[in-house]
């Protein structure tokens, strides 16, 4: 923007074919300075990374996979084990589970770890808080399939 209300015109970056992008989040996620974007890709099962250069542009996108058939709906991004690196949690539609990417070094995600939910339960959405004030965080997930979220408390 430029500080008026006013943009200019929009620049795009492929997400890959047919790839149909469902979320987006923005940090630093290669601890640069520089905001960097993860996308969704719903029908490609995988998420995608961007990272920025400071100048409004991005480099050419990464992927990785979560699974295949996932269909990844949503991203929610923190620092699970208090490592200083984020870390983030996919809610997977297509194979009814959350995946876990724990982060290393400049922005490289190590393999996922997956959390089944209860069946047919369709995660669309996860977040991220500490529900029970341990000091640990803790996951929510919103199950389109039925009436309920559910809590993954997290144990050290």
């Amino acid at each position: 923007g430029h500080g008026n209300g006013s943009f200019d015109e929009q620049t795009t970056y492929s997400t890959g074919d047919s790839s149909n992008p469902v979320w987006i989040v923005v940090n630093d996620f290669n601890n640069d300075h520089q905001l960097d974007i993860i996308v969704a890709n719903f029908f490609t099962s995988n998420i995608g990374i961007f990272f920025g250069y400071g100048n409004g542009t991005f480099a050419e996108i990464i992927y990785y996979s979560t699974g295949i058939g996932s269909s990844p709906c949503s991203i929610a991004v923190a620092d699970l084990d208090k490592d200083n690196r984020l870390d983030l949690v996919v809610a997977n539609l297509g194979t009814n589970n959350i995946v876990v990417f724990y982060g290393l070094d400049n922005g490289v995600f190590g393999n996922p770890l997956s959390y089944s939910v209860n069946y047919n339960a369709r995660p669309v959405s996860v977040s991220i808080g500490d529900f029970n004030y341990d000091g640990w965080l803790d996951i929510a997930v919103a199950c389109y399939g039925t009436d309920y979220v559910e809590i993954f408390l997290q144990t050290c």
